[in-house]
């Protein structure tokens, strides 16, 4: 069941279906293939079963890295919270970082990065490339 199914009780089913059939004169008075009502009353129509619903979300998302910060904190407040609470979910987030320095990176620079990614629990195959 999901946000538009909808319950309904069988005598009411029954009664909608025979006013539709006495609104529509002169059709078949077969009954649509279907199974039969519990109480042997006229046949109920199958129900289509739906596919089964996804179960994996995969989203990338590219940032702006002015606005980083915040563009993630929505995301985290739009999408991974949803993903959180559903029952036995299990989420994670992966933050990918590239970047190209034509001109290349200082020595400062490089052990700056290096260190803060290594506090911060980088992979260990991140890190700085020489072409």
């Amino acid at each position: 069941m999901d946000s538009s199914s909808l319950i309904v009780k069988p005598e009411a089913a029954r009664k909608q279906l025979e006013a539709e059939r006495q609104e529509a004169p002169g059709e078949a008075e077969t009954a649509p293939e279907g199974r039969r009502a519990a109480d042997g009353g006229p046949e109920m129509p199958e129900v289509p079963t739906e596919a089964a619903p996804p179960r994996r979300f995969h989203g990338v998302v590219t940032q702006n890295t002015l606005r980083v910060g915040r563009d993630a904190g929505d995301i985290a407040e739009n999408i991974i919270q949803f993903l959180e609470n559903l029952p036995e979910a299990e989420v994670s987030v992966t933050l990918e970082i590239q970047a190209s320095i034509p001109e290349g990176v200082p020595d400062n620079i490089v052990r700056t990065v290096t260190e803060n990614a290594r506090t911060l629990k980088f992979d260990e195959s991140s890190g700085f490339e020489r072409d």
